[in-house]
């Protein structure tokens, strides 16, 4: 099944002239001529850096070390979805290792109950099983 864009933007790259493709885990940029072009994934994301010229220049550096180099007039609109998804990404990660913590604090707190003697060996598996889900 195709994803369909929730937002579309005329953008240039280094690869001509083009329009970009907002996705919700990713953005892509085609060539209006070829309709080749890139993909990013925002958990790739490392920088974003903008250089001011009569186009704008928006360089997104990912956690590989890749640039990619978008030229564009409305850049704010951009930075700011590129920004919010990328903090979408970032709030669930710190939510996951938030549920982790607790996990691990429950085991914790279960084990001194079970080696303590207050809960039998099929309570404290039916409780670290219920846990770990």
């Amino acid at each position: 099944m195709q994803e369909i864009p929730f937002k579309t933007m005329i953008c240039d790259s280094r690869q001509g002239d083009g329009g970009i493709y907002f996705y919700n885990d990713y953005f892509e940029w085609l060539n209006r001529d070829t309709r080749r072009g890139f993909r990013v994934n925002y958990s790739d994301i490392k920088d974003v850096k903008v250089i001011m010229n009569r186009k704008k220049q928006v360089t997104i550096v990912t956690n590989n070390g890749t640039f990619v180099d978008l030229y564009l007039y409305r850049y704010e609109e951009l930075l700011s979805i590129i920004y919010s998804k990328m903090d979408e990404i970032k709030k669930g990660e710190t939510s996951q290792q938030a549920d982790v913590g607790d996990d691990l604090d429950k085991l914790e707190r279960l084990a001194k109950l079970h080696e303590s003697g207050a809960l039998t060996d099929e309570e404290f598996a039916k409780a670290k099983a219920k846990i770990l889900g």
